[in-house]
This record gives C-alpha cells, sequence and structure tokens, in this order.
C-alpha cells in the first residue's frame, strides 16, 4: 500500500503532512496483513477504496469496521486467528480466533446511516421510539399537529427506525454460522453503530417492544438461534466524519471503543462459560452496565430500559474520549 497511491478522502493528506487517521490504519493494516492472502490483499484494498478520490462511503465504513475489529484481534491472538474462514460453505465469516479453549467466530456489520445522517443536518424536531410502537405514524401525527401551532413553526420528523436492518443482519450471520452442537465454539454478530443515543436505539431493537431479543420478537427466532451474541460497538461513530470530531483519537482502535455484549437468549446451546470468556477478549461495558440503573427515585422499568444505555455512557463515559460529546450535554437524551 503506497502513500502515494492514496486517493480516498478518509485516508489521503497534503503533501508532506501525516495524517494520524491513516497511520492508524496502516498499524492496523499491518497486523492483519500476515493471515491474507495476495487476492484477499487486494480485496482489501478494494473495500477500502484506496485509489478513489470519490468513495462509496458506506462501503468504505463497512470496511474499515471490519478492518478494525479484524486487525483487533489478529494482533491480540495471532496464533490462532483466522481471516474470513468458511463456518457453513460456500459462505465465510469475517474472522475467528480461539482464547482459553474457546473459539469464537465473528461477523461483523454497519448499518447505512445515510438517512439519518441527511435528518441530523436539517432543522426542526425528531420523534423516535424504543422497540416498535404500534400506533407510531397516528402518535407522529398528533404531535405534528400540536407542534404546527409553536411560535417555532418548525416539523417534526421521524427518526430512522432499523430493527429490519438489525433483523437482516441476525438472519445473515445465522446462515453463515453452523449449528451449536458444543459449548466451546460462540458464534458472535458485532454491529457498528454510531453515538450514544443511536446504540440506545439498536438496544431497543433486542429488548424493546417486540424486541428481536424478547418473547414477543416480531421475528421467528429460530431464524437467527446460530447466533450466539450480540456486540454492539460505537466504531462507526468513531470512523464516520472523524475529522470533525476532535473528542477522539486511535479511531482504528477496537480496543479504545465503546463495547458491549448481549447474549442472544433464543441460542441453542447456553454457552454461559464461552460467553463470560468472550466479554474478556477486549474492554467490554457489559457488567457494568447490567448493573447500572438511571439515576432518580423510583424510575420505572420501561423508563429505566429505554434510556439505561445512553445515560450509562453520558454518566460514566462523557470524558472517556470514546465518543465525541456535545459540549453542552452529555447527549442521554439526544434526539437530533
Amino acid at each position: 500500500m503506497q502513500k502515494d497511491h492514496i486517493l480516498n478522502p478518509y485516508l489521503a493528506s497534503e503533501p508532506g503532512e501525516s495524517n494520524p487517521y491513516t497511520a492508524g490504519m496502516r498499524t492496523v493494516y499491518e497486523k492483519l496483513k500476515p493471515f491474507l492472502t495476495p487476492k484477499q490483499l487486494e480485496d482489501l484494498g478494494r473495500k477500502l477504496q484506496i485509489e478513489k478520490p470519490i468513495l462509496n462511503e458506506v462501503q468504505y465504513l463497512q470496511a474499515a469496521c471490519e478492518l478494525s475489529i479484524c486487525g483487533y484481534f489478529a494482533g491480540k491472538f495471532p496464533s490462532t486467528f483466522k481471516y474470513e474462514p468458511v463456518i457453513t460453505a460456500p459462505k465465510d465469516v469475517d474472522c475467528a480466533f480461539e482464547s482459553r479453549g474457546f473459539r469464537f467466530n465473528v461477523e461483523v456489520k454497519c448499518a447505512d446511516y445515510t438517512k439519518k445522517n441527511e435528518l441530523d443536518q436539517t432543522k426542526g424536531f425528531q420523534l423516535g421510539v424504543f422497540g416498535r410502537h404500534p400506533d407510531l405514524a397516528q402518535v407522529h401525527k398528533d404531535l405534528q399537529k400540536a407542534l404546527s401551532h409553536a411560535p417555532t413553526g418548525q416539523p417534526l420528523r421521524l427518526q430512522p427506525h432499523m430493527d429490519n436492518k438489525l433483523k437482516d443482519f441476525l438472519i445473515s450471520a445465522h446462515g453463515k454460522f453452523a449449528d451449536s452442537t458444543h459449548d466451546d465454539t460462540l458464534n458472535v454478530l458485532a454491529v457498528c453503530g454510531d453515538g450514544p443515543s443511536d446504540l440506545q436505539k439498536w438496544f431497543g431493537y433486542l429488548y424493546g417492544w417486540q424486541g428481536l431479543f424478547t418473547k414477543n420478537s416480531y421475528h421467528p427466532m429460530s431464524d437467527y438461534s446460530r447466533v450466539d451474541v450480540v456486540l454492539l460497538t460505537n466504531l462507526y461513530h468513531r470512523h464516520y466524519n472523524y475529522h470533525e470530531k476532535d473528542q477522539l483519537a486511535d479511531h482504528w482502535d477496537f480496543g479504545k471503543a465503546f463495547n458491549v455484549s448481549f447474549s442472544n437468549p433464543f441460542r441453542q446451546r447456553d454457552k454461559r462459560l464461552a460467553i463470560e470468556q468472550f466479554t474478556t477478549t477486549m474492554p467490554n461495558h457489559s457488567w457494568k452496565l447490567s448493573n447500572y440503573r438511571v439515576k432518580g427515585d423510583d424510575v420505572p422499568p420501561e423508563v429505566d430500559a429505554a434510556i439505561r444505555l445512553s445515560s450509562y455512557i453520558g454518566e460514566k463515559l462523557a470524558d472517556s474520549g470514546m465518543f465525541q460529546m456535545p459540549r453542552e450535554s452529555t447527549d442521554g437524551l439526544h434526539s437530533s
């Protein structure tokens, strides 16, 4: 990968200047390189769109998230790491590694945030929900009508709801993983999300009303029973428009990201020990989040669940360097 050939605007730099973001990419790339065939190296360069001055940003961010995670595990578990192993032919997963007698298969997904990013650039109010809402269209209509009489006259727009995208991620990963016959192999779907309020929404897709990890899931659980764990990380947040986020550094380092794991209650086997071991393979906030409760007297459980993750980040991690936090707040209930 020659510096003169880097035209991707995320990675390019002015002549004579260094780009710490690009240096971070090279570090992770070098960790992963020994495990790739010449064809895989060529494919990775294409995914990263190294020589494209006008890039497909959605595809680039997916590739950046994949490289961040695969490079991290390649560097930490070099003796057992595998890149793009085939689990269920002909499909492969992004990577696999072993730790203390357990094997971990990891598939990485990053949603298309184009609509969300466009909405965030518009003036007005935004309406989002925790999980699904049976009467969301009517609620939106009623609130629009009420706000139309406000002095500002600003519109109320619905935030993109991506639970169907998470469902697709789960089903796709299910098709790449094998049926579980032993408790020493863990199948992990890593979902790369944005800031605190966005991560709270993904938590809602799992545990809100008709959430995919609840008994009243809106989709048959058997279609994603091979997925043992969903790992939610803010890697998208750390890559997207990184040059506008002065509170962040080491964007490519998965170990510096916010990570939290959620076990699938409908997984085929218990795998408790494997799940516990997986949480030790990277900085992980699962245990702290599970013990955290939103501050306040007599906070209803449904309210606690609806704001717990974003509140935890705002209260505990505002100055951690994991997130670009709003200057005037900690983003606990941010919605625009």
